[in-house]
């Protein structure tokens, strides 16, 4: 019993620093986006804040 609750305890902690992954790997992607394509940076802000929606809806989800 205490073995499944200590199991369920670190399911809970990897899942909170989901978020902060997602995020990380993301403004990896946009920095080496925006490096190769040599995009603007009014369209990488653009695409962060998408991006950050997304990321707020993801977090609303695995909180449900």
């Amino acid at each position: 019993m205490v073995a499944q609750n200590g199991k369920k305890a670190e399911e809970v902690r990897v899942m909170k620093q989901l978020p902060l992954c997602v995020g990380i790997i993301c403004v990896t992607a946009i920095i080496i986006t925006m490096i190769i394509c040599k995009v603007s940076l009014e369209t990488i802000f653009s695409l962060i804040i998408g991006l950050m929606i997304i990321a707020f809806v993801v977090a609303n989800l695995i909180d449900l």
